[in-house]
């Protein structure tokens, strides 16, 4: 049970560390007067994945009968965002 906690507290610091990130990189996109709203923007896309994820990967369970073939989904999705972030541009601070 001790390795589960130590788990869980690696994956919320990595995760904290992705949410700093974008909201730095967000600081540089937007102009300061529409920051709060493009944040709030970005936080709502978090949210709705966050709330259709679970129902994707149990209605992709339910149809499979396995687990498998949504797990390869996850694997798919993080492939292809890790490839698609490579060729976003980078910004130069302002």
């Amino acid at each position: 049970m001790v390795w589960l906690v130590i788990f869980q507290m690696a994956t919320y610091f990595v995760k904290s560390l992705a949410f700093t990130g974008i909201f730095s990189y967000a600081a540089q996109l937007f102009p300061q007067k529409t920051y709060g709203s493009q944040i709030g923007t970005i936080n709502f896309g978090g949210q709705l994945g966050g709330f259709f994820g679970p129902l994707l990967i149990g209605w992709i369970v339910q149809l499979s009968g396995s687990y498998d073939t949504a797990f390869f989904g996850l694997v798919i999705s993080a492939l292809v965002a890790g490839v698609a972030s490579i060729f976003v541009g980078n910004l130069k601070a302002k």
